[in-house]
């Protein structure tokens, strides 16, 4: 038995099934799973994808936790998930931009405006989504 086989088991579980219609049918389908240990929550998360086929966003508490669920669905999916990061080096210090961060969340706004039927993984965490990003009327 190899990693599909079991992504696959998951995904025709009656209760990832319940999951994903909560998801559907909710106005506001924001879902909190508590209880789940190791890489779990990215089996479920994956298996939740493969029903949904759309964006799904994944917030984190922190950054470190999200880097180790990032990388576990990228292990998992053997393809790249996109990380959306905070611009800054250090959290709370608006003083030191980290370019790289910069261009990786550009990326990540690039593919979501320019994504596949498929709908991507995004996963980010509190302090990178609480930064204002310029549109792109206001930009041009």
């Amino acid at each position: 038995m190899n990693i599909r086989d079991i992504l696959n088991l998951y995904k025709e579980d009656p209760r990832v099934a319940n999951l994903a219609k909560a998801v559907n049918n909710s106005k506001n389908p924001r879902i909190q799973l508590k209880g789940l240990v190791g890489s779990s929550d990215a089996v479920l998360a994956i298996s939740l994808f493969f029903l949904q086929h759309r964006h799904m966003v994944f917030v984190l508490p922190e950054r470190e936790e999200a880097a180790y669920f990032q990388s576990d669905l990228e292990n998992l999916l053997e393809r790249e998930v996109l990380f959306f990061p905070s611009s800054f080096r250090k959290a709370f210090e608006f003083t030191q931009v980290d370019n790289g961060n910069v261009l990786q969340r550009a990326e990540v706004l690039n593919e979501l405006s320019h994504s596949s039927e498929f709908g991507q993984l995004i996963v980010t965490y509190p302090e990178a989504l609480a930064e204002k990003v310029i549109d792109r009327e206001a930009l041009q």
